[in-house]
């Protein structure tokens, strides 16, 4: 195991092969549990070196890699702003609620046509879509081109949806703090668990206004916000303080 930017890694080399890198993560305790489960597996298991490279792997866990395999490293070098990085995780949040459970090697162009519907039908311009998708593009450009991932990228037969290319606007931590200290004044008590939960859970405002109590799980720290186009259940987790809003 060793240290890089701040990211731990290790690195088993297979005779006469490119060896294999595995991104541990940044906190030592959990990367040299990681490690470890890892060479338990190279010792145990003749074919470990064939099924690494058929793992199945999710967009949400590639985008969790490339955050900290990618983005927290280039923080550290100095190449990318840490708001940059707290930016991009409102857009991981939306990508993984939509897309998160698909496997990377099973994601189509189609797929991608329909996330933009989808997103349409959501009351959201093409501004921020083109900025979501723009960085699951460059997480699979990362996963093939650095990490051997995937052989091949969706993208390439995708183009991203196009309109005003500006930038979208993120409040700065200075603007963050005096909107909540204006909503934390007793008349905008209730305005504030609003803004608090929407800004929490980045679910749709008239999913929000619908709520009823039957949809939130405190237990399991989750909303169920209805059932995906397959059927499968849509569910928000909870961040601490939205559940404390909540409580």
């Amino acid at each position: 195991m060793y240290l890089k930017d701040g990211v731990f890694y290790c690195k088993i080399t297979r005779p006469g092969q490119k060896p294999l890198y595995f991104c541990l993560g940044a906190n030592r305790k959990a990367a040299r549990a990681k490690e470890a489960e890892i060479r338990f597996r190279v010792l145990n298991d003749p074919a470990f070196f064939d099924k690494s490279q058929v793992k199945p792997l999710t967009i949400s866990e590639l985008l969790e890699r490339f955050e900290i395999g990618f983005s927290l490293s280039r923080v550290k070098k100095g190449f990318k702003k840490e708001q940059t990085m707290k930016n991009e995780k409102y857009l991981i949040t939306v990508l993984n609620r939509h897309l998160g459970k698909i496997q990377i090697r099973n994601l189509t162009p189609q797929m991608l046509e329909e996330y933009e519907q989808i997103r349409e039908k959501e009351g959201v311009s093409t501004i921020p879509v083109n900025h979501e998708l723009g960085l699951l593009k460059r997480a699979y450009k990362w996963a093939k081109e650095r990490e051997n991932l995937i052989s091949s990228t969706p993208f390439s037969k995708y183009d991203l949806p196009q309109g005003d290319r500006q930038r979208v606007r993120f409040l700065k931590d200075w603007e963050e703090k005096q909107l909540f200290d204006v909503l934390s004044q007793p008349q905008n008590r209730l305005l504030l668990q609003f803004v608090t939960i929407f800004h929490e859970t980045l679910i749709r405002p008239i999913n929000l206004c619908e709520l009823e109590l039957s949809q939130l799980h405190m237990q399991e720290g989750f909303l169920f916000i209805g059932k995906t186009k397959n059927g499968e259940p849509n569910l928000v987790p909870l961040s601490a303080n939205a559940f404390q809003t909540f409580e």
